[in-house]
């Protein structure tokens, strides 16, 4: 018995001892390094939106968007100017059913979240968060209408009976209580508007609606009783209402028919139909507002901001035309990267940081005959152009996807292997690894589907469900790494399956994904916009990145400002050098350049030339240069001492011998003016074509130069224009 408890107790030790060496050495360049950010792609610029879910218009005729993709509130005057934009709380924006937007009648705006009311000033200060359970005098459910009078007063519908309360959103005397109408009955309420001089409630009576007519009941401010008015003269049910600040009311009949009514009267001024086809469901109707005594101005998600009159539709603030507005997952190497967007659900493909192919992820799973479509979706990097796909919907599907040859591969495993799990792939050794939420069983197979293994972690036979939302990773030890966002917590299972580590992430945020950087953990933190580095065994070593959102630049090249600030980003991709963050709500990818493991961090930079042309780009920032580049027996040159200075290399010239030469990080490049023979790092190397001068100044093939100094070159033969990206493969 004693030998036994010795030998226990040394298994335990061991275990330790190779847990400590296996997870507490963190790379070096990690410490008191200066990382390097940088982006790619852009969403809507000024004049466009992003994912319109909401919109209406405020006293002085300015048209308020909630923007999905951008988590933001943007004005726009009656002529589609921008006047201001701001960052509001939105999580998961565009799936929320319980959202709104209103102005109040002392020009604070009201967003609805859920069971929270956050009002903010016309200039994005955020004045109040109230919980609406919470209204004074009232018990229920806060219906999905809610809409601001003044004073902090507020006119919501109840959700189980459908009738309309008014009631305070601030700590006064007021008692919440229904508007009834002139009898003292409570009012069955379709829809909610607010005008100068009114309160309105759209009514309908309970039951049928087919052989009914809509009431339009009107109260003051303080929820007193005036009138109701029947609308008899309607065609078409309305199910919406809203007040122009010049008074006449607009009705919207889901989902096609407008009216607009005089104020005083009712009677009905202008109608019309909106002829457009929606994927939307009753539950999920787009936002209708009054624009002027003729118009009504529609938010559609898919096209922006619409004006709708009675004979036509046009565009008033169109969404952005980028093919990636929204990357929501992302992978890549150091010269691929890939993503897939959310919004358009599309796949597109970078190749040194230039867009090559969008392709509609539908169109991907045509090819491999899947129909279980699902926007549940992991990206994987194969090589090169190789991605694998994971879709997580009624079953689980793995597929290979070669975006150059547009050709796909579905990865045969087992049936029992549930989609509700945490799914990681390790590059090196091209294995897959599946947690499963419901049985605690780490399941494992290479790329092809074969060598199956499982490993019961018993640890998690009894986890809540709330651990499927968890994301996971796996060193080459074996040692599995589970993110759980509720707990703010990440353990660290052996390769036996036992629990050999625990520890907690700062309390701030919602982390979300999890990945390994070289023997480093980063751990995304998706609220706060930051990047969590730590040693395997939970030390923190340092935060990259910050809270910021880019709202509508001037130009695309905005989007290149505010580099390290995030707005939601949803998904990271880790390697040595490198960490890739889909940065959604910025419409961006980001970049952070860690460098080769050991060594200081290097800037990434990206020049682009084009033959014939004097103008060129450094990392997006325009340059003139003396002389453009030109083409000689098929071999592009470019200026010498531009080059170089891009690439903040060492520039020598020795006239003499008519010698140009390059130093950057331990690499020499020699090239001399009349000659087809270079030197790269002293050994003898033979051009296509030699260097030469024209109009006195120095031009080298570009190729061979930037190569040779570790940069990539990509030549666009229907634009020639050569893209170089250093440090490249």
């Amino acid at each position: 018995m004693k030998a036994k408890r010795h030998n226990s107790f040394i298994s335990k030790c061991l275990v330790f001892l190779i847990t400590f060496f296996l997870v507490a050495s963190p790379l070096s360049i990690f410490a008191d390094s200066n990382h390097t950010w940088y982006s790619i792609g852009h969403g809507p610029i000024e004049g466009e939106v992003g994912y319109p879910i909401r919109m209406c218009m405020d006293q002085e005729s300015n048209i308020l968007v909630l923007d999905g993709l951008k988590a933001s509130i943007s004005r726009y005057n009656v002529s589609g100017k921008l006047l201001n934009a701001f960052p509001v709380y939105l999580p998961n924006s565009s799936y929320h059913s319980a959202i709104g937007i209103q102005t109040s009648l002392d020009k604070e705006i009201y967003l609805r979240v859920d069971n929270f009311l956050y009002i903010y000033s016309s200039d994005g200060s955020l004045l109040k968060t109230f919980q609406l359970n919470t209204v004074k005098g009232f018990i229920g459910n806060v219906g999905n209408r809610i809409v601001g009078v003044k004073d902090r007063l507020v006119v919501f519908k109840e959700q189980s009976q459908g009738v309309a309360w008014i009631g305070s959103t601030e700590d006064n005397d007021f008692i919440a209580r229904e508007l009834l109408d002139d009898e003292g009955n409570a009012i069955p309420t379709i829809d909610i508007a607010v005008s100068k001089e009114s309160i309105y409630l759209l009514s309908a009576p309970y039951g049928d609606l087919r052989n009914s007519h809509a009431t339009l009941y009107q109260f003051n401010h303080s929820g007193t009783f005036q009138k109701k008015s029947a609308l008899s003269d309607l065609k078409y049910f309305p199910t919406q209402i809203a007040c122009h600040p010049n008074g006449y009311l607009s009705l919207f009949s889901h989902p096609s028919y407008f009216y607009i009514l005089e104020k005083e009267t009712f009677v009905i001024i202008a109608q019309g139909e909106y002829s457009n086809s929606f994927a939307f469901s009753s539950q999920n109707e787009f936002d209708m507002c009054s624009f002027s005594q003729k118009e009504i101005l529609i938010c559609n998600p898919d096209k922006g901001i619409e004006i709708v009159s009675d004979n036509e539709n046009s565009i008033f603030i169109p969404i952005c035309s980028s093919e990636t507005i929204s990357p929501y997952r992302i992978t890549g190497d150091k010269i691929n990267i890939f993503t897939f967007n959310l919004l358009s659900d599309t796949v597109s493909y970078y190749h040194n940081d230039v867009l090559k192919k969008t392709v509609p992820l539908n169109q991907i799973l045509s090819l491999v005959n899947v129909t279980d479509f699902s926007t549940d979706v992991q990206l994987f990097m194969d090589n090169e152009d190789t991605i694998f796909i994971v879709i997580k919907g009624v079953k689980l599907t793995i597929l290979r996807y070669s975006v150059l040859k547009n050709t796909a591969s579905s990865i045969q495993f087992p049936s029992y292997i549930p989609p509700k799990a945490s799914i990681y792939y390790r590059p090196k050794d091209q294995k897959f690894f599946i947690l499963s939420w419901f049985d605690g069983i780490l399941y494992s197979f290479n790329s092809k589907g074969e060598d199956i293994a499982k490993l019961e972690i018993s640890s998690l036979k009894n986890q809540p469900a709330f651990s499927s939302q968890s994301s996971i990773c796996v060193d080459e030890s074996g040692f599995l790494y589970i993110l759980l966002p509720a707990l703010r917590k990440v353990r660290v299972i052996d390769s036996k399956g036992y629990l050999v580590a625990e520890f907690a992430l700062p309390m701030e945020g919602l982390y979300s994904d999890i990945h390994l950087s070289g023997s480093v953990l980063s751990i995304l933190n998706s609220t706060n916009g930051s990047i969590l580095f730590c040693t395997k065994r939970g030390e923190e070593l340092f935060s990259a990145g910050e809270n910021g959102a880019v709202l509508y630049p001037s130009n695309a090249e905005g989007y290149q400002e505010k580099k390290g600030y995030f707005n939601y980003p949803c998904d990271i991709w880790s390697t040595e050098e490198y960490v890739y963050i889909a940065d959604t709500g910025n419409s961006r990818i980001q970049i952070l350049t860690l460098g080769e493991s050991g060594s200081t961090p290097k800037k990434r930079t990206t020049i682009i030339l084009q033959i014939g042309s004097k103008s060129a780009y450094i990392d997006n920032t325009r340059v003139e240069l003396d002389e453009a580049p030109f083409t000689e027996n098929g071999r592009t040159l470019v200026p010498f001492r531009f080059i170089g200075e891009a690439l903040k290399a060492e520039i020598l010239w020795d006239s003499n011998q008519k010698k140009a030469s390059y130093i950057l990080d331990g690499n020499r490049v020699d090239v001399v003016v009349g000659s087809t023979t270079a030197y790269l790092n002293g050994k003898e190397v033979t051009l296509d074509v030699p260097p030469m001068i024209k109009n006195g100044r120095t031009f080298v093939p570009i190729r061979f130069v930037t190569e040779a100094l570790g940069a990539s070159v990509i030549w666009e033969a229907n634009t020639k224009k050569i893209y170089i990206t250093y440090p490249g493969q």
